[in-house]
């Protein structure tokens, strides 16, 4: 951590034990001055992670998570989901702030969702995906927070397109004009869509009518005591 954050948020600090401490470099080989630790909380999505950081002289940045953090608290960063897992998938988070994600739609108007209930709702998408055939998924991390998005596949025409969102609240909810919902690519509907085809032919249901109806048959034909006698001495009766 900075000292500069550290003395903004009036932190007390404490000397770094023998024991405790550790050389810090920075990405261009020089020695980072530690001059003291300190203990703090984190708070991600509800859940309070306590730890001790080093505060440190002249970085530029504000906080740096260590690997002692990433894994005390099994941290996994997925590149290919765009997700933050902590705590054992207990919490996640997306990797880039929704705010600066370029591929997200968002509302065009202040929104009202009645309680349990699902919308379609007019939503915004990024110029690059104009007339385009698009795939609408939820934001890593925040699906059921608030709202949930279904997966859907659309098409995006003069920066609009459609979103399927249901609001699990057993209370109405506001989503402002301008709130990310769910994150867009560009899909080839040819090459990675397939056709849906029921399994079951005509011809198949016509040969299955036929097979019970002969099953039927054999089970409602009358049957003579003899048949009845080799029955029973068949499957030990007498």
């Amino acid at each position: 951590m900075s000292k500069q954050f550290a003395d903004e948020a009036k932190l007390v600090l404490k000397p770094v034990e023998s024991e405790d401490f550790s050389t810090l470099f920075a990405a261009n080989g020089s020695k980072l001055h530690v001059v003291g630790m300190a203990d703090i909380q984190f708070y991600i999505s509800g859940l309070c992670i306590p730890h001790s950081v080093h505060v440190v002289e002249n970085i530029s940045e504000t906080l740096i998570f260590g690997s002692d953090f990433l894994r005390r608290n099994q941290v996994i960063v997925d590149f290919k989901l765009g997700i933050v897992s902590i705590c054992d998938d207990l919490v996640r988070l997306p990797l880039q702030a929704v705010n600066k994600c370029e591929s997200v739609v968002r509302t065009v108007k202040s929104t009202s969702l009645l309680p349990f209930s699902e919308s379609i709702i007019v939503v915004s998408s990024p110029k690059y995906f104009s007339d385009c055939d698009v795939v609408l998924e939820p934001i890593p991390g925040e699906q059921f927070k608030l709202f949930a998005v279904a997966r859907s596949l659309c098409h995006a025409k003069a920066n609009r397109t459609v979103c399927r969102i249901f609001n699990p609240q057993p209370r109405a909810i506001v989503l402002p004009r301008g709130t990310p919902v769910a994150t867009i690519n560009i899909v080839n509907v040819t090459k990675q869509c397939t056709p849906f085809v029921e399994e079951k032919s005509a011809k198949q249901d016509t040969d299955f009518q036929t097979h019970m109806k002969g099953e039927k048959d054999e089970f409602t034909a009358e049957m003579t005591n003899d048949d009845l006698e080799h029955f029973a001495r068949e499957y030990g009766f007498i």
